[in-house]
C-alpha cells in the first residue's frame, strides 16, 4: 500500500474503531437489564415496566428483569439503582413522585434526581382517580365533599412523596375536605385496604383498581384529569363538579445513573420507543388507563422541566413534608 493511500485509510479505521468500542460496551451491559421498580408488584409502575420490558429484551437479545424495591416513596429503589454501574445494565422506573416531588418533600433525600440520574425515555402517563370503599355513604363528588367536611376521611396513597400523596393534599385544600393521608408501599396495597373497608378513599390510577372495581368492592368518585376517561365515561372530572386546579397524573419513564454513556442512552431510548410503537403494547397500556409517551430524550427533558415547574412550588405552597 502506498503511503498516501495508508494515510487516507487511517481516519476511516479510527472512525470504525470509535463506533465499534461503544457497541462492545453495550453488548457487555446488555447481558441482563434490570429495571428497578420502587413500588410493590401489581401497581402502576410495575405494570408499565412489565409491558415494555419483554420487548426491550427481545430487541437487545437479552433478559430484562423487573426488580420491585418498594419503600420510602421511591427512595429505596433509587438508591439501589445509584449503587449500580452506570453502564445501562440497571435502569430506574422513575415517576413524578420520585423525581419531581421528593426533592422538596424530604430533608433526608440521599439523591439529587436532577444530577444523579440521566433521562432515558418517557414511557406512559395515567390520570389519578378518587376511589371510595363500596359502602361509603357518598355517591357523588358533592356528597363526598359534604361528608369530608363533617369529619375526617382516611385517604390512601401509593406512598409518601408519590403524586397520589400530593393529589390528596391538593384536593383537600381545594374542596375543604378533611383528608387524613395514609401512605402505602404502592397502589395495590392501598386499594386492597380500601376494598377491605378499613380505608375511606384511595387516590390511584386505574390499573391496580380494575380487579376490585369489577368485583364491586370499590367504586370511582372522580377523575383528576381535564377530560373523562373513555373507558370510564360515567366518572366525572373533579372540575366538572366545581373544583378546578386538581389535575394529577402519574407518569413513568426510564432513567439511568449519571455517567451512563450517551450511546447507551440513545440505544435504550430507541428500543423503548420501538416497544411503545407495538400495537400490543399500546393496547395493553391503554386498556389499563395509560397513554404511551414515545419520544426523544430531549422531549422527555421538556416534560420533566415542566413538571418540576408545576409541582415543586405546589408542594411548598401546601406545606407538605414527609410523614
Amino acid at each position: 500500500m502506498q503511503r498516501r493511500e495508508f494515510i487516507q485509510c487511517v481516519p476511516l479505521a479510527m472512525a470504525a474503531a470509535t463506533l465499534f468500542v461503544p457497541h462492545l460496551a453495550l453488548a457487555e451491559a446488555y447481558k441482563q437489564i434490570r429495571i428497578v421498580v420502587p413500588f410493590a408488584a401489581g401497581g402502576a409502575s410495575d405494570a408499565v415496566a412489565r409491558a415494555i420490558g419483554t420487548h426491550i429484551g427481545e430487541s437487545l437479545k437479552t433478559t430484562v428483569l423487573v426488580d420491585n424495591k418498594p419503600g420510602g416513596g421511591g427512595v429505596i429503589g433509587a438508591g439501589a439503582v445509584l449503587a449500580s454501574k452506570a453502564d445501562g445494565g440497571t435502569l430506574f422506573m422513575a415517576s413524578n413522585g420520585s423525581m419531581i416531588i421528593n426533592p422538596v418533600l424530604r430533608n433526608d433525600l440521599r439523591y439529587n434526581p436532577d444530577k444523579d440520574f440521566v433521562l432515558v425515555a418517557a414511557v406512559a402517563r395515567a390520570p389519578i382517580f378518587i376511589w371510595a370503599r363500596a359502602d361509603l355513604p357518598a355517591k357523588s363528588v358533592a356528597e363526598l365533599v359534604q361528608l369530608g367536611k363533617k369529619g375526617p376521611l382516611s385517604a390512601g396513597s401509593a406512598g409518601t412523596g408519590n403524586i397520589t400523596h400530593l393529589a390528596i393534599a391538593n384536593v383537600a385544600s381545594l374542596t375543604g375536605m378533611q383528608l387524613n393521608h395514609v401512605p402505602f408501599s404502592g397502589d395495590a396495597p392501598a386499594l386492597s385496604t380500601l376494598a377491605g373497608g378499613t380505608l375511606d378513599l384511595s387516590f390511584n390510577s386505574l390499573i391496580a383498581a380494575q380487579p376490585l372495581l369489577q368485583a364491586g368492592r370499590i367504586r370511582p368518585v372522580a377523575i383528576l384529569d381535564d377530560k373523562r376517561d373513555p373507558s370510564m365515561p360515567d366518572v366525572p372530572t373533579l372540575a366538572e363538579s366545581g373544583y378546578s386546579g386538581a389535575l394529577a397524573a402519574a407518569w413513568f419513564g426510564l432513567t439511568a445513573p449519571a455517567g451512563t454513556p450517551e450511546a447507551t442512552v440513545a440505544e435504550l431510548n430507541k428500543v423503548t420507543n420501538d416497544a411503545l410503537a407495538r400495537a400490543d403494547v399500546k393496547e395493553r397500556l391503554r386498556t389499563v388507563g395509560f397513554t404511551p409517551l414515545p419520544g426523544s430524550v430531549a422531549l422527555f427533558q421538556q416534560m420533566y422541566d415542566a413538571e418540576a415547574k408545576t409541582w415543586r412550588p405546589l408542594v411548598k405552597k401546601l406545606g407538605l413534608r414527609a410523614d
